[in-house]
């Protein structure tokens, strides 16, 4: 049976991943760099000391989050589960 289920809301949603406890050293690129393979990344919002990773489909950010939680990056314990609220764009 698969990890992913569509109770995580909307599609944006459910691709879209919450990465906390960041190192200061971390850039975009490494995030992108780990998480690709998982799947297609489609945009990495690296804040200060977390970031938001969003993958192309669910099954791939499902995917990620199930392997990186917990996982040891840069000397830190990765957090990574779904993104929860809305996202604001300003036009």
């Amino acid at each position: 049976m698969p990890r992913y289920s569509d109770r995580h809301g909307s599609d944006r949603a459910s691709t879209r991943l919450y990465v906390g406890r960041l190192s200061s050293r971390i850039r975009s690129r490494d995030l992108e760099d780990l998480f690709s393979r998982y799947g297609r990344v489609r945009d990495v919002d690296l804040k200060y000391d977390y970031a938001f990773v969003e993958f192309s489909d669910p099954r791939d950010a499902d995917d990620a989050r199930y392997n990186l939680d917990g996982r040891e990056f840069y000397g830190g314990r990765l957090i990574v589960e779904f993104a929860r609220g809305v996202s604001v764009t300003f036009e």
